[in-house]
């Protein structure tokens, strides 16, 4: 099943839409409440004319009672919610390069493409045609991740993670891995990829092991640069480019705040203790 598809359903609507927490903090009126508004948006949400005025008169409620009530359930308006759906159903479209964007656009509810592109821009930080570029750039892998870095990040607390945790960090630290040599690479661009709305995936991640998503992509590349400078003979400049840096003095600097030394001085030290062992 792919991200459209699970949107669709009960289970990813409530994941990509809703709430964080899920479908459990929800009483039983409130499911059945959120259900009806999720078959709804399903069934309507290509449709250019279809707003929050027609989503209240599909629930016989006014606008003011409709408002009201998801604001108490979901701390959401209905348009917010309408606008995350038509976005989250463009994004994972945008998979295909096949489909123009002009379709696209409307596939989602949108008469012009150029108010889509604003929309878009607006929730995602990019135009749909610049995050298409993105996903057709092609990157070079780095090594694989050694399993330390997870406890490393996690504080030793991963062991400790709930199944679905653990499925969401691996998801994440494997998609940070992959791109971690692309000086282009940002948080935004990582929930782009795993399909999360920013400020959810860096509240879910901020839970999991007090990090931000930009701290999280810069604790990765200082760690793999710190494995590359103990077990490898690239020059530093070149390690500085390897883990993602534009310019080699930044890296420094970075590095330096992290380790408390210079690149330099941190290989130097590591490779007398491995002589003295």
């Amino acid at each position: 099943m792919n991200n459209l598809e699970s949107l669709h359903t009960r289970e990813g609507f409530y994941e990509y839409v809703i709430s964080e927490e899920g479908i459990d903090r929800y009483n039983d009126e409130d499911l059945q409440f959120i259900e009806s508004i999720r078959n709804i948006l399903a069934k309507k949400y290509s449709n250019p004319g279809f707003g929050i005025l027609q989503l209240s008169i599909e629930l016989s409620l006014s606008y003011l009672q409709l408002f009201r009530k998801l604001k108490r359930i979901t701390n959401k308006s209905a348009k917010t919610i309408l606008q995350e759906y038509r976005m989250l159903c463009a994004l994972e479209l945008l998979k295909d390069d096949s489909i123009p964007l002009g379709e696209i656009a409307e596939k989602v509810g949108f008469n012009s493409q150029s108010n889509f592109n604003v929309y878009f821009k607006k929730f995602f930080g990019c135009t749909p045609s610049e995050l298409q570029k993105l996903q057709t750039v092609p990157l070079e892998k780095t090594a694989n991740y050694p399993d330390s870095l997870k406890l490393i990040i996690t504080n030793n607390k991963y062991s400790n993670y709930s199944v679905k945790e653990k499925q969401l960090f691996d998801q994440l630290f494997q998609e940070i891995w992959e791109n971690l040599n692309n000086e282009n690479y940002s948080a935004k661009q990582a929930s782009l990829n795993l399909f999360i709305s920013y400020s959810q995936l860096n509240r879910k991640l901020m839970r999991l092991c007090s990090f931000s998503i930009g701290q999280l992509i810069l604790m990765l590349r200082l760690e793999h640069a710190a494995n590359l400078l103990e077990n490898n003979q690239m020059k530093v400049k070149e390690i500085a480019y390897n883990v993602g840096f534009k310019e080699s003095s930044h890296f420094s600097k970075a590095f330096k705040k992290r380790f408390k030394r210079t690149p330099n001085k941190y290989r130097k030290e590591k490779i007398i203790a491995k002589n003295i062992k």
